[in-house]
């Protein structure tokens, strides 16, 4: 049977892929950017698609932080400032 074979490869190739673990977690809703599993007390920016920080917030004794009353939109980026890490793109959601 080549079948069971064949789903085996996949997903080891699948468990293999390039794409490297972000170093924290974040998400974009409706008019904000959750972040959290970043260091603790962290200097935390957000930059916008053209690369302008909108927002700066430190992270909490949990390595979490929202950021609120964003513009919607794509591209968002987090990054922090010590350790340097980003995490991006992220999309920002409206209501509309």
């Amino acid at each position: 049977m080549r079948l069971p074979r064949l789903v085996l490869a996949l997903a080891l190739l699948t468990a293999c892929g390039d794409d490297p673990v972000p170093p924290f977690d974040v998400r974009g809703t409706v008019a904000q950017i959750h972040v959290w599993n970043a260091e603790p007390m962290a200097d935390v920016e957000i930059v916008d698609a053209s690369g302008g920080v909108v927002a700066t917030g430190k992270t909490d004794v949990h390595g979490s932080l929202i950021v609120r009353a964003l513009a919607p939109g794509p591209g968002y980026r987090v990054r922090t400032i010590s350790p340097k890490e980003e995490v991006g793109p992220i999309e920002v959601m409206s209501v509309e």
